[in-house]
């Protein structure tokens, strides 16, 4: 989308918001942003008297960088600020998650709180699924089993991918590459969580001729989707050998 089209959704969303809160009217000051600077790519550019402004001024910019997550949501380095209460601009996300109501980054947020608990991760891997059914007969249009998801950790020692496998198991499985775990291996927890329900399974990484590896096979894949519910995430989490 271009900065012009960028702007004019962006300022027709600002006026629907207009009409749904009267009673606490908000609008853009001297000092607040353009609407082109809302822009994702952009949004990592700002200056710092831009993201000072922003942390300052919660009723208009940001409540502009949630509008601006209806189309592309947060990273996940975003998430996992607010998830450890260091995110600077709090009420943009807790608009996108309460007033929008993402169910997506709704289960991330829910699924790092667990793990900042549990494990005190080193790399995490977060990737989304939608609507997968629906996708069942182009992707097997395919000779091959189709990759659904795939996504690397931000670090980049976490690698993983979903596949449906081939006929006739058709499962719904996850690939776990680690090429950054280092000599020593380690585990990683992978969570499969939906709104209908939360599939869980923990790893030993094996070394292969390719690198630290591990799969989780989570059942039938038509099956377990129709129980995870149309939008859900895939968490997989690297732990280090104890001692």
């Amino acid at each position: 989308m271009n900065e012009k089209a960028l702007a004019a959704a962006l300022r027709l969303l600002f006026e629907r918001e207009l009409k749904r809160a009267p009673e606490k009217p908000f609008g853009q000051g001297s000092q607040c942003l353009s609407l082109p600077r809302f822009r994702p790519a952009v949004v990592e550019q700002w200056t710092e008297t831009e993201r000072a402004h922003v942390a300052s001024c919660p009723d208009y910019c940001q409540r502009m960088l949630a509008l601006s997550w209806r189309e592309d949501h947060p990273p996940l380095a975003h998430l996992k600020r607010y998830v450890q209460a260091e995110y600077p601009y709090p009420a943009a996300m807790r608009f996108h998650l309460e007033h929008d109501g993402c169910r997506r980054c709704r289960l991330v947020v829910e699924l790092l709180l667990l793990k900042a608990v549990e494990w005190l991760a080193g790399a995490v891997a977060v990737i989304y699924g939608e609507g997968l059914l629906q996708q069942r007969a182009a992707a097997f249009a395919e000779p091959r089993a189709p990759v659904y998801l795939r996504q690397t950790s931000e670090d980049g020692k976490l690698i993983v991918t979903v596949v449906e496998t081939d006929p006739p198991e058709h499962e719904l499985k996850v690939y776990v590459e680690a090429p950054g775990c280092g000599e020593a291996g380690g585990r990683v927890k992978v969570t499969v969580a939906g709104e209908g329900e939360r599939l869980e399974q923990e790893l030993e990484l094996e070394k292969t001729e390719f690198g630290w590896e591990a799969e989780a096979s989570f059942g039938k894949f038509e099956e377990a989707a129709s129980r995870l519910g149309e939008d859900w995430v895939v968490v997989a989490v690297f732990r280090e050998p104890e001692g």
